[in-house]
């Protein structure tokens, strides 16, 4: 946790600088670490920026036996300044509500009417209802875990859904402002944006991240090639100096072994040591080196499943089939 914090406050310190006075922060965690970057927030935003702590909640089974099932995540928004931008958005009608606009003039336009006591008959547009506003209180945009067979899932481990994303970047932007996510991950936000009409910033620092940006915005253009005016490819990055230099990695078990607390990276049991293989997170074949920030302990069932996928994936895999060690307490 400590690690992860400095690591959060040093982002944050700079996203904090590069927000213009109308700009605003979301911050998406789960209830590990939110009170702690709640102060962090404080600290770096001022307590009298912050806005809300917005409640994503999501349904879903769970075999949880020991505590109430962990069913909703919180977003932090800070505004820069009193200057920040906010429009407001209406809570979306349901399904009920929107089958009562059955008519139709011939433009598409849905509405409903009754007649008046004097026999005139009135009309109410669907496109024109303002609807109450949008609460704090999100529960109306579910989660992976209930929406198994949604187009938009990629496999990748820490995606949320689009229409969440949507919403803040509706709510804090107008069209032509910029967006910045300094943990893109697959793209959702820049994809929000593009969306939008806003203009986009993604940074990531895993290599998978870039092919994914590509994937899903082509997808989003149907093919087109259109947004590579909008993509920087830069091949003057730094590259790795020391893999000639470093051990041979057979050597790193001991240190991987203590590193991981004696668990398969992988399922996350506890095993013994002869009983975990040595493995590349980024695979050889891909450009994966020998240093021990690309390996990890798997056990030999993981191993085999994970084959040249990243670890993220073989624990995403495992976990939408309750396989974790840490899905037990679920149960």
């Amino acid at each position: 946790m400590q690690a992860y914090l400095i690591m959060m406050a040093t982002r944050l310190l700079q996203c904090h600088e590069l927000l213009k006075e109308t700009g605003s922060l979301f911050l998406h965690c789960d209830p590990t670490a939110n009170a702690y970057l709640r102060l962090m927030l404080d600290s770096i935003f001022g307590k009298q920026n912050f806005r809300n702590e917005i409640i994503w909640a999501y349904s879903g089974a769970s075999n949880a036996a020991k505590m109430f099932p962990r069913k909703h995540d919180t977003i932090l928004f800070y505004a820069k300044s009193e200057k920040s931008k906010f429009n407001i958005i209406p809570m979306p009608m349901t399904k009920a509500a929107i089958k009562l606009f059955r008519h139709d003039d011939g433009d598409g336009r849905l509405y409903k009417k009754w007649k008046n006591k004097d026999g005139s008959v009135h009309k109410t547009y669907l496109d024109k209802q303002p609807g109450q506003k949008l609460l704090s209180w999100w529960s109306d945009i579910p989660s992976f875990m209930t929406a198994s067979a949604s187009k938009e899932r990629s496999g990748w481990v820490t995606q949320k859904p689009l229409a969440l994303y949507s919403r803040m970047i509706l709510a804090s932007t107008n069209a032509g402002d910029v967006v910045l996510d300094p943990f893109c991950g697959c793209a959702t936000t820049l994809v929000a944006a593009e969306n939008a009409g806003r203009q986009w910033i993604g940074i990531d620092r895993d290599e998978c991240a870039g092919e994914m940006v590509i994937q899903q915005l082509t997808k989003l253009n149907e093919g087109s090639e259109d947004w590579l005016r909008k993509v920087i490819i830069r091949a003057d990055l730094p590259q790795r100096t020391d893999a000639g230099k470093i051990p041979h990695y057979s050597k790193h078990k001991t240190h991987l072994y203590e590193k991981q607390h004696g668990k398969c990276a992988g399922c996350g049991f506890p095993k013994e040591s002869f009983a975990l293989e040595i493995d590349h997170d980024i695979p050889r074949s891909k450009g994966g080196t020998d240093h021990i920030s690309n390996l990890q302990l798997l056990c030999s069932r993981c191993n085999r499943r994970k084959g040249t996928d990243r670890l993220k994936h073989l624990r995403a895999k495992l976990r939408s089939e309750g396989l974790l060690y840490e899905q037990r307490e679920e149960r």
